[in-house]
């Protein structure tokens, strides 16, 4: 332990207790450097793909849109400031103020961006939950009106959050860890339960496609059938559109499992610290615990381009636009046109 004299919140003990050494400052240089520009880049082709193509306006793409931003700019912002928090304290005893400016930034920054994804997350599921549940009703419950007010209600959150942990959070850290924790739980649960009702819908549909293709067998195979029979016994199929709300939740799941596997190594070091009060070993899996959490922001545009096929064909025409503005040529061409159909939409 070192002579650290700046009272700067719980940085105080964490420099004094938990200060990085060059070889861990490696570490999490490199977890931060290879996920970056990735970040920026693949989240900056979403956002102008899904801007640029009328059929991805809808309110499903809307939440997308907006997780996108918030990954954006946790390549663009948060991982840079992390970076310079990293490296300044490696001299926190002889740039003591800077350092403190540099925490917390980064704790705003990242608290920021986190909530706002977490929020996101959770918006994404109950939307999914109320596309499949209310079915016909859904596009007049959800709008692109209401889904850009839910956008901005989870960014006004995220700012509640962090005016919390800059006041209640460094007077009282019980009280705000009692918040936090509940915020997470409450979350955690809406996600859970729209993923479970979710589940049991989709198992209903799953036994009613059943019993109906086995109806229509029947009537096939009955000597007595009729074309009208067979027209009536086939409009009892469910419509494909199920299909089509089947593989937009299986995407949303992606994402909320990339989010959870990023995520939770925080959650526990953060959980481990309110109990405990550990400065030396909460210092140091803390650092590497937020390094893994911003490599979802670089994660979640792959699941994007692999599940969902309409983004996924936007981003070629992109792609295929900055080629030309670019001056590239070549001889052929690798993404053919397509008409990108509407997303996550029920007809």
């Amino acid at each position: 332990m070192f002579a650290y004299n700046y009272s700067c919140y719980y940085f105080t003990e964490w420099v004094q207790y938990g200060q990085l050494t060059y070889s861990q400052f490696a570490v999490v240089a490199f977890l931060n450097g290879i996920t970056i520009l990735p970040a920026i880049i693949l989240n900056g082709l979403i956002l102008v793909s899904i801007w640029r193509t009328p059929a991805l306006h809808t309110p499903a793409m809307a939440l997308v849109f907006n997780l996108a931003i918030s990954d954006f700019f946790v390549g663009f912002l948060a991982q840079p400031v992390m970076m310079a928090w990293f490296a300044v304290e490696l001299k926190a005893t002889e740039m003591q103020s800077t350092y403190c400016y540099m925490s917390i930034t980064m704790i705003v920054s990242s608290t920021f961006f986190s909530c706002s994804s977490f929020f996101v997350v959770t918006a994404i599921a109950v939307d999914r939950f109320l596309a499949l549940y209310y079915h016909l009703r859904y596009p007049t419950i959800m709008t692109m009106r209401k889904a850009v007010a839910v956008s901005l209600v989870t960014w006004f959150a995220s700012l509640f959050v962090i005016a919390l942990r800059l006041t209640v959070g460094t007077k009282y850290r019980a009280v705000f860890s009692v918040f936090n924790s509940s915020l997470v739980a409450t979350c955690e649960l809406v996600v859970l339960f729209s993923y479970f009702k979710i589940y049991r819908i989709l198992r209903k549909h799953q036994k009613q496609i059943h019993s109906a293709n086995i109806g229509l067998e029947l009537t096939l195979a009955s000597p007595d059938s009729t074309e009208e029979s067979i027209s009536q016994t086939s409009l009892t199929q469910p419509q494909k559109s199920i299909r089509q709300y089947r593989k937009s939740i299986i995407s949303s799941f992606y994402i909320y499992f990339a989010f959870i596997l990023c995520y939770f190594p925080a959650i526990c070091v953060l959980i481990y610290y309110s109990a405990t009060d550990d400065h030396r070993v909460s210092a140091y899996f803390t650092k590497i615990a937020f390094c893994i959490l911003v490599i979802n922001s670089a994660i979640n545009p792959g699941i994007y381009c692999w599940k969902m096929r309409e983004l996924r064909n936007a981003v070629r025409q992109t792609l295929i636009r900055l080629r030309g503005i670019t001056g590239l040529k070549t001889q052929r061409k690798f993404f053919p046109k397509r008409a990108v159909k509407a997303a996550w939409t029920m007809s």
